[in-house]
């Protein structure tokens, strides 16, 4: 009887703890007003492990979500890329608004008590913030969060005597707290990024005792994600160099500049290199797959590290410099300076060549032997333009087959950047705290400054970039000179080297590039190009030529080449395997507007038969006196799938209707992109194609996904992305009125001309929608009873102004939620514009050869003009004109509100972290309007 007495009271003693626990954690609950779900969290996990002992249930984490993890202050909003535990430290690489000081941050470290991790400790350190010095001035920069681990030594050995960090373990992940008016409030928990392991369980309660505020803040942690990545004194896994590369951004796409980037630091001594993706095309994308799966499987001693580097979206580059470039600069330092005897920092199109020396190893034991206990060399830098091509550098090279600017050009500028302008260094990672963009701000020891006779950065662009006002000599130096040594000494081996990795790319024909197999069958010294603005050397004049695309009987070329100089006598010269044919081109500009440069087309009748569609295509551009010969830039004729011979055509993929968009330039609206092709979706749409010259992450992320899933198979509807980066000329732009929108609407009426039963040509807010049919097949159906003749359909347009926030009965919350037009703004002006003025039109695109923005140029059939009654281009856009008659126009979205936000809400469901990037336009102020 007193055996089982004791018991029941050793029961009641422990639930008696169990429950006065709980009501202290809810008697903190009143004094703390931060996270619920969290505080709710730290309650269940503080009565399991009391009452049990052991850990909570599992936690799953999104790895889809963005490495840029928000930080929320009641000062500031930080944006945490990473976190870093060495050097004593845990540092956190955060990107903030400049100059904005933030104050009282803690940071709370985790570590675990026993070594299956069942149990955690944490300790609360106070956290020092710092910008990093990049000179540029804009509106946000990188800096340094840093959390001290010395304190915690110092603190355990109070508590348990002679302790050392390495029985701690090191901290297994961090969080962030903020001391607000005496209390501290949790802030944050920081993801790290993607490449960093996770861990699937949360904390347990700490053996530490809770006596403070800053215990239960810790206490309250409610995600365990592991760890600060811990930069461990590897030896096996150390490389004598780590090249780091800053970010890849504007969606890079040039594949041969990066292999040659890879295998030209390999010659030189690079055990590893570190990229940073920002947006990069998919032949980019491929090649750094098979250099990293090369790797992973063991065939490769280089090993290639690509690391996700998607920022805000609204961090433009004039906000933010280059896309974060500080702070790819200083997570690589830290990242790997306990695994590289030396980092060295270079932009993809820079190579640090010493002059006296093969190999940096042998540079740096030189140096090292003149001048030891340096932390870093300092390299000045010499530029080789591309528009200075140096022919005749040996057959071994293979300069154009590759498009390798090294065994290119080997004529540079006579004089080189000032020291401390566009240097490039190398440097022990051990001895630097941070890295500038061009040299070190904080280290120990000093900085050798290379002589020219020694090394030198060759850089190889088009033109000089940034930087360069404050020198006059280096500005104005522009005479060549000739220097080769860098291909008399590493050239041969480099050719060998390209030719390796190229043959690894085999996979690339999935993209539709060429590889050396087929070009050989057609020219030697002919390089194939696709879906790029491509220079055409010997014409006389500058001309891009775009796309070569097949129409059954001809060739059509899209180019851009100045309005006012007529190119005269230009044959196309047709190469397939051992087939060559030559045949007159003409050349035809397009509707003219006053600008200095203009679309054109380029049009090669054929009349040999290349019936044989599985050998590539190739042609090329000559004048008369040099047709005879091959041209060194051919193109690749596209297209020619869709026939089987000139009298059958055979559609990859026929669809109703493709949407045609002009080109996206420094587009960021996200929620706009998803509602455009959902929209149209609703409108019949089986296909629609952009333009991309400029868009932000988020945009980016939401092509990707769409494109994904109809590569999968998952998606109906074929979203297709072309890249429209504009030439240059002496490092700017070629002047053309709207980002040659022309240009853009060519190449979508005749790239899919065999692919669609009608096309519609529309910007991103516009809508062309039927008013009294079910569709728009019944619609033109209906409009060609009317006139059989009809090669395109004329929609009046109509402004929905966006100054104007109404949204539709019983849409309210969707129209804000998604930041839709169609379903926020009803209002619109009373006035239709007249034909020919800002209309848009849908067209039979087998009749029509070439098409204006708002009207048909040439078709074999005429131009419908859709009654206003059935219906009209819907324009959601800042009003045209300002004082007009307006109404309520509901008709969009009472047809089409609730399939649109179903689809909306689908489409949102499958981008974690995307932001909408959705601002509400200004409100018109209605007395600006007189009565």
């Amino acid at each position: 009887m007193r055996r089982l007495t004791r018991i029941l009271q050793v029961h009641s003693l422990l639930y008696a703890v169990c429950f006065i626990s709980t009501c202290l954690l809810f008697s903190l609950l009143h004094r703390h007003s931060g996270d619920l779900s969290r505080i709710k969290m730290a309650i269940k996990d503080s009565h399991t492990a009391a009452c049990s002992a052991q850990c909570p249930t599992q936690f799953t984490i999104d790895h889809s979500a963005p490495n840029f993890q928000i930080v929320n202050t009641s000062q500031s909003t930080l944006y945490a890329v990473s976190t870093l535990n060495g050097d004593n430290n845990v540092r956190i690489i955060v990107i903030k608004k400049r100059d904005v000081l933030v104050k009282g941050l803690y940071c709370i470290l985790w570590y675990p008590v026993d070594k299956f991790k069942n149990h955690w400790r944490a300790w609360t350190v106070a956290a020092a913030l710092r910008d990093l010095n990049d000179h540029q001035h804009l509106e946000y920069t990188a800096a340094f969060i840093t959390c001290p681990l010395h304190e915690i030594l110092s603190k355990e050995q109070d508590a348990m005597g002679n302790i050392s960090h390495d029985n701690l373990g090191g901290p297994r992940t961090v969080s962030l707290v903020e001391d607000f008016n005496g209390h501290h409030h949790l802030t944050t928990e920081l993801n790290p990024t993607s490449d960093f392991s996770i861990a699937d369980k949360m904390p347990c309660v700490p053996v530490k005792p809770m006596t403070s505020e800053k215990d239960f803040k810790a206490f309250a942690f409610a995600a365990f994600r592991e760890p600060p990545a811990k930069l461990t004194d590897d030896t096996d896994s150390r490389a004598d160099f780590t090249v780091c590369v800053p970010v890849l951004g504007r969606e890079f796409s040039n594949a041969a500049q990066l292999v040659e980037k890879i295998e030209m630091s390999r010659l030189l001594g690079a055990g590893r290199i570190v990229f940073y993706n920002h947006s990069i095309t998919a032949q980019v994308d491929a090649v750094l797959r098979m250099y990293a799966k090369e790797w992973t499987g063991g065939k490769d001693t280089l090993e290639v590290v690509v690391h996700p580097w998607r920022i805000p979206s609204f961090l433009s580059t004039n906000r933010l410099y280059n896309f974060g470039q500080m702070a790819a600069i200083n997570d690589c330092l830290y990242r790997y300076r306990l695994r590289s005897k030396f980092t060295v920092f270079t932009d993809v199109d820079q190579h640090i060549i010493p002059r006296q020396h093969t190999t940096w190893q042998q540079f740096t034991h030189h140096i090292r032997h003149i001048s030891p206990g340096f932390a870093g060399l300092s390299f000045r830098t010499i530029i080789y333009r591309e528009e200075r091509p140096s022919p005749g550098l040996g057959a071994h090279a293979m300069p154009n087959l590759y498009g390798s600017a090294i065994l290119r050009f080997s004529q540079r500028e006579a004089c080189m950047s000032p020291a401390n302008v566009r240097t490039s260094m190398i440097v022990d990672p051990r001895t630097v705290e941070e890295m500038g963009l061009h040299s070190a701000w904080r280290l120990t020891g000093f900085v050798y400054d290379v002589r020219p006779a020694e090394g030198l950065v060759h850089q190889y662009s088009a033109a000089l970039r940034g930087g360069m006002s404050r020198d006059d000599e280096w500005n104005n130096c522009s005479s060549p000179v000739a220097d080769s040594d860098v291909v008399k000494t590493l050239g041969r081996q480099l050719a060998i080297r390209l030719k390796w990795a190229w043959s690894k790319f085999s996979e690339l024909k999935r993209h539709k590039e060429l590889h050396e197999g087929s070009l050989r069958k057609s020219s030697k010294n002919s390089r194939p190009v696709k879906d790029t603005f491509q220079p055409v050397a010997g014409l006389g004049s500058p001309v891009f030529v775009y796309s070569a695309l097949w129409l059954g009987n001809s060739v059509r070329l899209l180019a851009i080449k100045r309005q006012k100089i007529v190119i005269t006598d230009v044959y196309c010269v047709f190469l397939q395997g051992s087939t060559r044919t030559v045949e007159k081109a003409v050349i035809k500009n397009f509707f003219q507007f006053k600008a200095p440069f203009t679309s054109a087309s380029i049009t090669c009748r054929i009349k040999h038969s290349f019936v044989d569609t599985t050998l590539p295509l190739l042609v090329g551009l000559a004048q008369v006196k040099d047709r005879n010969s091959t041209p060194k830039q051919m193109f690749l004729v596209g297209g020619r799938e869709n026939f089987r011979s000139q009298n059958k055509i055979t559609a990859r993929r026929a669809v109703e209707f493709t949407v045609c968009v002009p080109a996206m330039f420094n587009f960021g609206d996200a929620a706009q992109l998803v509602e455009k092709i959902e929209m149209s979706r609703l409108l019949g749409a089986g296909r629609i194609v952009f333009y991309n010259h400029s868009i932000t992450a988020d945009v980016n992320a939401v092509l990707k996904m769409y494109t994904k899933e109809w590569a999968e198979g998952k998606e109906t509807l074929e979203v297709a992305v072309h890249p429209w980066r504009l030439p240059e000329i002496s490092s700017k732009t070629v002047s053309i009125p709207y980002y040659a929108q022309l240009a853009s609407i060519d190449h979508c009426l005749h790239r899919y001309r065999w692919d669609s039963r009608y096309t519609e040509f529309s910007d991103m807010d516009e809508f062309l929608v039927p008013l009294r049919h079910t569709n728009r097949s019944q619609l033109l159906a209906e409009r060609e009873t009317v006139r059989p003749d009809t090669a395109g359909f004329m929609f009046r347009c109509t402004v929905v102004r966006n100054d104007v926030w109404l949204p539709a009965k019983g849409l309210e919350r969707e129209a804000h939620k998604y930041g839709s037009a169609i379903l926020g703004h009803t209002r619109r002006d009373n006035y239709v514009f007249h034909k020919r003025a800002r209309s848009k039109l849908i067209v039979k695109p087998k009749l029509v050869e070439e098409m204006g923005v708002h009207f048909l140029v040439t078709a074999h059939g005429k131009t419908d003009v859709v009654p206003p009654h059935s219906g009209l281009l819907y324009h959601y856009r800042s009003p045209i004109k300002k004082c007009v008659n307006q109404t309520v126009d509901t008709r969009v979205a009472d047809r089409y509100g609730k399939a649109l936000t179903k689809r909306l809400h689908d489409v949102w469901a499958k981008l974690p972290g995307v932001d909408f990037s959705w601002k509400r336009a200004k409100t018109r102020d209605p007395s600006d309007c007189k009565k």
